[in-house]
């Protein structure tokens, strides 16, 4: 059964990020696949510490983490990151995609327009109905990299909006800390200066936060 909300977001497709951010999709539907989107984040997580110790919570699934203990209500996806290199993503692309090939609703997909990142897919659940790729339950594995020149930088190998511009002190990162998830009790990797990191990546933090398209910031709504 298709709500009246789904069927107006079908009438009218969605054609760009922000758009969709800016959506119904993310109020209503958020939420409906949380449950879904942390048990893939589960299986996920035991395959990447059999792989590297070097991955940790990223993103809004960080900041969620780090604000209050959980995930933001309505959040899309699940985020971790890879500290390494691009051949360390690739090789653990491969290890994944063997990892889950008994498992056929999962794929592990890789993205280098934009970023250099895999997504790892629970496709029975379907997509939402936009004019681009866009999975009701994915997790996000995004690389961050040393500077070329400085190792004592990092780099998120992000390359929209100036993100590969921005630095972060690679000491922020290591050693990992451990947090709890209220949702289900259960600890997950996160930097030891999350604080840092996330203030690099998106600005001001509180929960009144709004995106300023300027700056590609968020800073706190104005009252």
């Amino acid at each position: 059964m298709v709500s009246s909300k789904e069927k107006s977001n079908q009438s009218n497709p969605i054609h760009s990020w922000h758009e969709y951010l800016d959506s119904d999709l993310t109020k209503d539907q958020g939420p409906k696949y949380q449950k879904a989107r942390l048990d893939l984040a589960h299986a996920l997580r035991e395959k990447l510490s059999n792989f590297s110790n070097c991955w940790f919570l990223d993103g809004g699934t960080l900041l969620g983490i780090w604000r209050n203990g959980r995930i933001i209500k309505h959040d899309y996806d699940f985020d971790f990151a890879l500290h390494g290199t691009t051949a360390d993503l690739w090789k653990l692309r491969d290890y994944l995609s063997s990892a889950f090939q008994d498992d056929k609703k999962i794929i592990v997909k890789s993205e280098e327009q934009y970023a250099t990142k895999l997504l790892v897919v629970d496709t029975s659940y379907g997509q939402f109905d936009t004019t681009i790729e866009w999975w009701k339950v994915y997790a996000d594995i995004l690389l961050y990299s040393l500077d070329a020149e400085d190792p004592s930088l990092t780099r998120m190998q992000y390359f929209k909006d100036g993100f590969i511009e921005r630095t972060y002190k690679t000491e922020w990162f290591f050693p990992l800390k451990s947090k709890k998830l209220e949702e289900d009790g259960s600890f997950w990797p996160i930097p030891n200066n999350a604080e840092k990191i996330l203030s690099v990546s998106y600005g001001y933090l509180g929960e009144d936060a709004c995106f300023d398209p300027q700056t590609k910031l968020y800073r706190p709504q104005a009252r």
